[in-house]
């Protein structure tokens, strides 16, 4: 099991990253500050983090370079994901989403500007959606091929946190007021369930089921068929991060800079032997 972890640091960012021919671990060192937004490709050749000094980097988790650098954005980037035939997408503090194809220094194509900072990217399962969420109180849905963008309002709160079901059919969209909305995306009706506390992350297990993490530690699995929210371990943390393996694994950062592993049960965490060095503030499973 490997893991590519950001963690943020007094004045540098330490990545512990997979290389397929070189040694388990690796510094991918270039941000100019902290880091906050990371994931890796399908393939587990490269990662994509990006960082509070405005621009995204493309690392090669080969031989632990960074192989491109982005320049759009005019705040922190914080989000980022990896697209089909080696895309990328970023999205800023400043409320632009750029989709990045080849190796230009420009990218392919900006989604319109929102009026609230970007807090979250996810792809649809199928490879052709990206939903974007960001504070100004809604989600949107881009199709990648250059088709429609459809803006989901009416929430209560701001959106943290966005993911896909696992038929790209409908929207799981975490809120800072506790609420978690399930949204179809062929127009039927929105399944609301409240919660305590902020939704700090979403994450698809292979099975279907979305794990949930919140700001008060508290991590939950929500079933859609049918609709359940069941409450399993709690890290004494707030939780910053989740990531899931294509195994199923769940890893979870929190905000004390513990890296953990829910067990197979769900009931129990079981901490990873990292040093607690500041805030993990993104995660995400390499390859296999």
């Amino acid at each position: 099991m490997r893991i590519a972890a950001a963690v943020l640091l007094a004045v540098a960012l330490h990545v512990a990253a997979p290389c397929v021919s070189s040694p388990a671990r690796a510094q991918l060192r270039g941000h100019g500050g902290p880091v906050r937004a990371l994931a890796a490709s399908p393939d587990g050749a490269s990662a994509i983090s990006g960082g509070f000094d405005s621009r995204a980097i493309v690392w090669s988790l080969r031989d632990g370079r960074a192989a491109r650098v982005l320049r759009r954005h005019e705040d922190a980037v914080a989000a980022v994901a990896a697209l089909p035939e080696g895309g990328v997408a970023t999205g800023g503090a400043d409320g632009r989403v750029a989709l990045w194809r080849g190796d230009g220094d420009a990218p392919a194509r900006e989604l319109p500007p929102r009026s609230g900072p970007i807090s979250a990217l996810a792809l649809s399962p199928d490879g052709g959606r990206l939903a974007v969420a960001a504070w100004d109180g809604a989600v949107v849905v881009a199709d990648l091929a250059g088709g429609d963008i459809r803006r989901f309002d009416g929430l209560r709160a701001n959106p943290n946190a966005v993911a896909f079901s696992a038929d790209s059919a409908a929207l799981i969209i975490g809120l800072y007021d506790g609420e978690v909305r399930i949204q179809p995306l062929s127009g039927g009706p929105t399944t609301v369930l409240p919660g305590l506390a902020p939704v700090a992350a979403l994450a698809r297990r292979p099975d279907g089921a979305m794990v949930v993490a919140r700001a008060d530690g508290a991590i939950e699995r929500l079933t859609l068929a049918p609709v359940a929210l069941q409450p399993l371990a709690r890290q004494a943390a707030p939780v910053t991060a989740l990531a899931v393996s294509a195994g199923g694994a769940v890893a979870v950062a929190a905000l004390d800079g513990s890296i953990s592993l829910l067990s197979e049960d769900g009931r129990s965490l079981v901490a990873l032997p990292t040093k607690r060095l500041g805030p993990v503030w993104a995660l995400a499973f390499a390859g296999d």
